[in-house]
C-alpha cells in the first residue's frame, strides 16, 4: 500500500471518528484474530461507555422536563409524566409487570367464580300500594316452626330446673 487517504464530511455534530485499521488481510482470513482483537479491545469498549454516557443525559433531560411539566403543566400532561414513569419502571423491572398482571388477572377470576354477595331474603313484601305485605307462607312457617322449637327447649330447661328444685326439697 502506497496512501491512504480519509475525507470525512458531516453536517452533524457530534459524529466522532478513531481507532482507523489498515491491513491488507481479509476479516474472514487466517489472521482475522488480530483485528478482532483490537476491535474489542478498542471499538466495542468505547461504544459501550458512549452509549451509557448518552443515556445518561438523556435521562437527565428528561427528569428535568418533567420537573418543569410537574410544576407548571396541567392535569393531562402530569397524568401522562406519570404514565410515562410507570411505563418505564415496567420495562426495567418484567416481574413487577408479571406479579401485577396475575394479581388483577386472580382477583378478576375470584370475582367471576365467587360472584360477590349472596340473594338477601325478603321478611316484608311491599304491595302495589306502598303497603307492607307478610313474607311469603313458606317463610312464615319456617319461622313459625324455629319459634315453637325455641318455646319447647325452655319449657325442658324449665321442667328440669322443677324437678332438681323438687328433688332438693325431699
Amino acid at each position: 500500500m502506497h496512501a491512504l487517504a480519509v475525507e470525512v464530511w458531516t453536517t452533524n455534530a457530534g459524529i466522532h471518528f478513531d481507532n482507523f485499521v489498515v491491513t491488507h488481510r481479509s476479516s474472514s482470513g487466517p489472521h482475522s484474530s488480530a483485528l478482532k482483537d483490537f476491535t474489542e479491545s478498542t471499538f466495542t469498549v468505547k461504544s459501550g461507555l458512549e452509549e451509557e454516557k448518552s443515556k445518561k443525559e438523556k435521562k437527565v433531560q428528561r427528569a428535568e422536563e418533567e420537573a418543569i411539566i410537574l410544576d407548571k403543566g396541567n392535569i393531562s400532561e402530569k397524568v401522562k409524566v406519570y404514565v410515562g414513569r410507570l411505563a418505564d419502571f415496567l420495562a426495567e423491572n418484567p416481574l413487577a409487570l408479571v406479579g401485577t398482571i396475575g394479581a388483577v388477572l386472580v382477583a378478576f377470576f375470584y370475582l367471576i367464580i365467587f360472584g360477590g354477595k349472596e340473594a338477601v331474603k325478603v321478611d316484608e313484601e311491599v304491595d302495589g300500594e306502598g303497603e307492607v305485605v307478610e313474607g311469603k307462607e313458606g317463610d312464615k312457617k319456617e319461622d313459625d316452626s324455629k319459634s315453637e322449637d325455641k318455646k319447647e327447649e325452655s319449657k325442658e330447661v324449665q321442667e328440669k330446673e322443677n324437678t332438681s328444685e323438687d328433688k332438693k326439697e325431699e
